[in-house]
């Protein structure tokens, strides 16, 4: 266009001063005529793509974050940090998204859950002391706390779960292992125990001489109750259950 118009203006000045044709300069003018439309045609076309380009850009960044966002939700994170217990699918298997995939915990801390009758649960309270034992360390005992108890009772087996938690843990722990747990409402000094099947109805016990005598029990547990009175602990008695 600027060639053109140079030309054009050029043919004008020749033609003023009445040099060379009226054809040669009415050529001059529509040839730069014809430039400077196809010039400003060539902007507003440059401008639409540009604007298009910007459009198909800014679609494309957005489209991008979508993908990305999707691609986010195939990656699994675990909400701890912790130890893999187990995998429970292999590469290559169909899952849908309720599907459980890994066992995943916090190997520093534990949760104690024990079941509780519901004839004993109005005794129990938080903070509590908690004597267990675990098969995996004989001979060992340990101590925890009632940290919480879950009010709904399970109809099925009548009873409340309760979870404690380690006073001092063990070194070593793994999940699901098995205990077994005295939760100490009160505790007495120099308290006279005899084993629980050696008195009968919780009131009466044999004398190695074959006596019946009437006692007076306290605490008592599975194993072992309490004789407030009746006997002492000089006195020899025979399981009557033999």
């Amino acid at each position: 266009m600027k060639n053109d118009s140079l030309l054009y203006f050029r043919q004008k000045e020749l033609w003023k001063q009445l040099i060379g044709t009226k054809v040669e300069f009415e050529q001059r003018e529509l040839a730069y005529q014809n430039s400077k439309t196809l010039y400003f045609s060539s902007i507003v076309k440059y401008n639409d793509l540009k604007r298009q380009l910007d459009f198909n850009s800014t679609q494309s960044k957005k489209n991008l974050l979508i993908s990305k966002n999707v691609a986010e939700d195939h990656i699994l994170r675990s909400e701890v940090d912790g130890i893999v217990y187990s995998l429970n699918k292999v590469k290559g298997e169909i899952v849908g998204l309720q599907t459980p995939l890994a066992v995943i915990g916090d190997a520093k801390n534990f949760v104690l859950e024990m079941q509780v009758d519901e004839y004993d649960i109005l005794k129990i309270k938080k903070g509590l002391l908690i004597q267990l034992t675990l098969d995996s360390y004989k001979g060992k005992v340990f101590e925890a706390q009632v940290t919480k108890i879950n009010p709904l009772m399970n109809e099925r087996s009548k009873t409340f779960l309760i979870e404690a938690e380690f006073l001092k843990q063990p070194e070593v722990l793994y999940p699901n292992i098995s205990f077994e747990a005295n939760i100490v409402l009160q505790s007495k000094e120099k308290a006279l125990l005899v084993p629980r099947n050696y008195v009968l109805n919780d009131s009466i016990v044999i004398k190695g001489n074959g006596d019946k005598v009437i006692v007076k029990t306290g605490l008592k547990d599975y194993q072992k109750i309490e004789i407030v009175s009746g006997i002492t602990s000089d006195d020899e008695l025979i399981d009557p259950n033999k």
